[in-house]
């Protein structure tokens, strides 16, 4: 089905972008709820097996997940988004991760994930304060001028594999402290 839906989009890179999106969080997030109602996490606790390599073993998981999402999506829609917008994915999914597997292995499945949508319900009530608080102090006016627009876009193609590489670099460094965060917490927590 996604293929289909990504294939018959005419290469509209928003609904491109969406398709990419939702799909790939899928891919990543997907063994998740498999584990959670096979209940793998208990014989995870009756292996000999340290909790610092299940929690590296989760997070590696779910970033190859985004990864091969990405990648497939990039063989069916080929060049239609952008390297940037592969970037963009990539960051909004790995930040996902490092939010929410922290708040998985604290506090479980199902309240880490109330713990999560609290978290990130938080983040963007937040942002869109401050955007607005920004927008209306620096009374700033958006007015889309066609020439001005042009000239953004061509400065961003400029120096959007730059950007696109240092959205992916901040997104790993972020996974990593979130990684050594949740085996913290993992450590400290009863199976």
């Amino acid at each position: 089905l996604y293929i289909v839906q990504l294939a018959t989009l005419d290469a509209s890179p928003p609904a491109a972008m969406i398709v990419t999106l939702i799909f790939t969080a899928a891919f990543a997030f997907g063994s998740l709820v498999i584990e959670e109602t096979q209940g793998t996490e208990i014989t995870w606790c009756s292996l000999p097996v340290g909790r610092d390599r299940i929690v590296l073993a989760r997070y590696l998981t779910a970033t190859l997940g985004v990864v091969a999402g990405l990648g497939l999506s990039w063989a069916i829609s080929g060049e239609a988004l952008g390297v940037g917008a592969f970037a963009l994915v990539f960051f909004q999914l790995q930040i996902a991760i490092a939010l929410f597997l922290p708040c998985y292995f604290r506090f479980g499945a199902g309240k880490g994930m109330a713990v999560f949508s609290v978290v990130t319900l938080g983040i963007v009530v937040g942002l869109a304060v401050a955007g607005a608080l920004l927008a209306a102090v620096a009374d700033i006016e958006f007015v889309p001028d066609a020439e001005r627009i042009a000239a953004m876009e061509d400065r961003f193609r400029a120096v959007e594999p730059l950007l696109a590489g240092a959205l992916v670099f901040l997104a790993l460094v972020v996974t990593a402290g979130s990684a050594v965060l949740a085996v913290r917490w993992y450590a400290a927590r009863d199976c």
